[in-house]
């Protein structure tokens, strides 16, 4: 279990603080004490990103001002958008829930954003934590008056527990605990090495990485090289052994490294490599590359 300590607080924020418009956005993030201008700017991106996004078909989790409980089944679950209404209301049927009708900012809220935005990878964690920590986090609510981020198809969460230890990563979806931490950090997510200061165990080795997704300074686009899922973010090629991939190849080839944009729960993967963007295939039909993964550089993104 994760290390606990009680140096400061750790209560959630059971209720969203931020109202439906920007303008209130902007003044809760005040009221707050949040003077982080990059965070301001990243929920504002994640309203413009979400109104773009609503169309039947597409795939959408809990947004900023999400106040359903648990409707999706539980924060960090994905739905699909089966009817869009003229007044701004949208229908989703949820992968781990019941269907129901949402708000988009047309009808004064964001209750909704995409669900295939990864905004922060974690590489390299170690030991115990090998294969629940390392992989693709997006926003799922508050805590602390600052973003919480939930592993994409996990419960490990990056989360602002404040004090001596700033920034702390959880295995499950628990702030009283955790694994690994940015000692003295505050604002944003902090990229880079993080340590296990505030765990006293030493089966969490080696420790983690954290990068922004698509980020090609300090930390590089992230390789993922400690992950062995197909997540959001990961990096991918089509098996040797697969002679023909289910849907085709499409351009693609064995040598041809790409991106995972999306994973459904049929096991269908969207892929972006060089030259195809949107590629399907089907998660069997792929793997992860790794460090010891023999493929052609030229091709890779």
């Amino acid at each position: 279990m994760p290390h606990f300590l009680d140096d400061d607080s750790d209560d959630d924020n059971v209720s969203d603080p931020f109202d439906v418009s920007d303008a209130a956005l902007a003044a809760a993030l005040m009221e707050a004490e949040i003077e982080d201008q990059a965070e301001l700017e990243r929920r504002m991106e994640l309203r413009r990103a979400a109104a773009s996004s609503f169309s039947a078909g597409a795939r959408v989790r809990r947004g900023p001002d999400w106040k359903w409980g648990d409707q999706d089944g539980g924060a960090g679950n994905a739905g699909t958008i089966t009817e869009v209404d003229s007044d701004g209301w949208v229908r989703v049927k949820w992968d781990k829930g019941s269907s129901n009708k949402y708000r988009t900012e047309k009808a004064g809220g964001t209750d909704l954003i995409e669900a295939t935005v990864g905004e922060y990878v974690v590489s390299g964690a170690g030991g115990i934590c090998a294969s629940t920590i390392n992989g693709t986090y997006s926003y799922t609510r508050q805590h602390n008056s600052a973003p919480l981020y939930t592993k994409e198809g996990g419960r490990a969460i990056l989360y602002y527990g404040g004090g001596q230890y700033g920034w702390r990563m959880s295995d499950t979806d628990n702030t009283g605990g955790w694994y690994y931490s940015k000692k003295g950090s505050s604002g944003s997510v902090p990229c880079g090495q993080w340590t296990k200061d505030g765990y006293s165990g030493s089966d969490v080795l080696p420790c983690p990485t954290v990068a922004r997704v698509g980020d090609d300074s300090a930390g590089g686009r992230p390789q993922l090289t400690g992950v062995s899922t197909l997540c959001v973010g990961a990096r991918v090629h089509v098996k040797r052994s697969v002679s023909n991939p289910t849907y085709g190849w499409g351009g693609v080839t064995h040598d041809k490294v790409g991106i995972v944009k999306r994973v459904d729960p049929d096991g269908d993967l969207k892929v972006d490599f060089p030259d195809h963007s949107g590629w399907t295939g089907k998660s069997s039909d792929m793997e992860v590359v790794t460090a010891s993964t023999t493929v052609s550089t030229a091709t890779q993104l």
